[in-house]
């Protein structure tokens, strides 16, 4: 075929989702956490002193480490103790992905109180209930 006279078609970017890339602030891991039945608290030490332990340059201080290690409590106490890791790693990669969006959110003009109700609600959302989460449409069509 002849491609004289054919137009290179123009690209719609509107409609392309740009995938964040975020540094590791948590890397991920090949350990499996097994540990005997405990309580919530228990488990969040644990996975407290793991993630310090393991990434030295971690802010413990950040929302998105608080829902992280929530998180990451609620599935070993629903699992007998048990955190395997590849649910680690996909939180981690959400994790890691809500840490770039926050600091979006920081270089913003945006007041204090509202910048910390978006990353609060942002930690919730890409952390706790998974990245997609976010972007999906309502089955009603909005």
């Amino acid at each position: 075929m002849e491609n004289a006279g054919r137009v290179k078609p123009i690209k719609n970017i509107k409609s392309e989702i740009k995938v964040i890339s975020a540094p590791a602030e948590i890397k991920q891991t090949v350990d499996e956490l097994n540990l005997k039945p405990a309580g919530r608290q228990e488990y969040a030490d644990v996975i407290i002193n793991y993630l310090l332990k393991n990434n030295t340059n971690l802010d413990s201080s950040t929302i998105e480490f608080k829902v992280l290690v929530d998180l990451f409590s609620t599935q070993m106490v629903n699992n007998s103790g048990k955190l395997i890791a590849d649910d680690y790693n996909f939180s981690v990669d959400h994790f890691n992905k809500c840490r770039e969006l926050s600091r979006y959110v920081d270089r913003t003009g945006l007041p204090e109180v509202f910048r910390l109700g978006l990353k609060k609600y942002y930690a919730q959302y890409v952390i706790s209930k998974g990245w997609a989460r976010i972007f999906r449409k309502k089955s009603n069509g909005l």
